[in-house]
């Protein structure tokens, strides 16, 4: 009896086996086909469009984006112009696009609306930095830290505003705080490594610096500074190496075009410092402290013609430029045009009563015309000193132009008197 169940036992669990192998069989079967689909499914290019990465936002795609937010925003505070937090967050957006005086509006009106909010004193504070009020920006900023706006961001700002106002111990105590919250903030280093070189430690401001690039490789701020400390010890190359490298990442970047026209200037390249202030007026025509520059470098040359027709420029995007009409009346006095020099430095006196630069140059320049019509009694008028006047060529740079040095020949075949004996090695 026991055998039979045995046997009935066994015969089940063979032909359950059977059965179990055909259906893995089958199945594995299945699941291969079924990865396959999978995997071809995946590699279909909708797919492979719907997983690819992102690619990171570009500068026109960040301003189109700026644009589009603005806009948004000026047409909800026209519909409900009640609403503190939309003047909030376009004053923000105002301010990373460096308008700061449109910003400081739009956060006063915020602070009229929710008066004594943290985060709007913040605001207030960062553009009150910017606009070079530093005293104002370090009242405000208190005022927000006492709000209990209490973050790294205000650390930080507290700290600049503090080195900046000569606190250095208040400025290192804040910037401390900052970096204990968050001490992989690129800001609170950079800040840092000012507040160092400025109490006299540059080589301890290098390692701050070196480590705010490496938690914040797209400041820009670094690279000027960078550039800066390794001007002031005179080492040009490097200087040099870190504008190049803002420059790879900022391309249009003014300040440090700039930056790299006055390091041309000072290691006495100068034409290929016009190269760079030329590329700013293209960029930006009104930035009239280009032309400044390229002016000064002609009058250095004593290129007095295209210095004038640069200082033009100056008084045309900047009339408020207290200095432009001496410097125009610097240029025709050394063409000798002395009628048109004190034409210009009677304009600068009356601009500016309290230069006496202008007001030396002009008694200069009268004596010189007084002397003229004493020396000729029958000239009724101020006349025109006639001279020749050549412009100089200009010079080149002699770091851009190639030169090909002859190589003289191995073997010099001169025809020798033998007679006397003349051996020519």
């Amino acid at each position: 009896m026991q055998h039979k169940q045995l046997s009935i036992i066994n015969y089940q669990l063979s032909s359950f086996c059977k059965f179990v192998f055909r259906f893995t069989h089958w199945h594995i079967g299945t699941l291969a086909y079924c990865s396959l689909l999978i995997v071809h499914c995946s590699c279909s290019p909708s797919t492979r469009e719907r997983s690819k990465i992102p690619d990171l936002p570009t500068e026109t795609s960040l301003k189109n984006f700026s644009v589009i937010a603005l806009k948004t925003l000026g047409d909800a505070i026209s519909s409900n112009p009640a609403v503190a937090e939309n003047y909030y967050k376009r004053a923000m957006l105002l301010v990373k696009n460096n308008n700061f005086e449109e910003a400081l509006e739009d956060i006063n009106d915020a602070d009229k609306l929710s008066p004594n909010t943290g985060k709007y004193l913040f605001v207030k504070s960062l553009i009150m930095r910017n606009l070079s009020k530093p005293k104002e920006a370090l009242a405000i900023a208190q005022k927000a830290e006492i709000l209990g706006f209490n973050t790294p961001d205000i650390y930080t700002l507290l700290g600049d505003l503090y080195q900046q106002n000569n606190n250095f111990v208040a400025a290192d105590n804040y910037l401390a705080k900052s970096l204990e919250v968050s001490p992989y903030s690129g800001d609170a280093f950079y800040y840092k490594a000012i507040s160092t070189a400025r109490q006299g430690d540059t080589a301890t401001a290098l390692l701050f610096l070196d480590q705010s690039l490496s938690f914040k490789p797209r400041n820009l701020q670094t690279y000027q500074a960078f550039s800066n400390f390794h001007a002031g010890l005179k080492e040009y190359d490097l200087a040099l190496s870190y504008n190049a490298k803002g420059l790879s990442l900022f391309k249009n970047n003014i300040d440090l075009m700039v930056g790299r026209g006055l390091l041309m200037q000072r290691i006495g390249r100068a034409d290929s410092a016009i190269i760079y202030y030329n590329r700013i007026s293209k960029i930006q025509p009104n930035y009239f402290q280009s032309y400044l520059y390229i002016g000064g470098i002609y009058f250095r040359w004593k290129s007095y013609l295209n210095a004038i027709e640069n200082y033009n420029l100056v008084k045309k995007y900047n009339p408020a430029y207290k200095q432009i009409d001496y410097l125009l009346g610097l240029c025709h006095e050394k063409m000798n045009n002395l009628a048109k020099a004190e034409e210009y430095f009677m304009l600068a006196t009356q601009n500016n009563p309290t230069d006496l630069l202008s007001k030396y140059a002009l008694e200069r320049v009268s004596n010189r015309i007084n002397f003229v019509v004493n020396y000729y009694p029958s000239t009724n008028r101020v006349q025109r000193i006639d001279c020749v006047y050549v412009e100089p060529q200009k010079l080149l740079d002699t770091n851009r132009i190639r030169i090909n040095v002859i190589q003289s020949r191995a073997k010099v075949n001169i025809k020798t008197d033998s007679l006397r004996k003349i051996k020519i090695n």
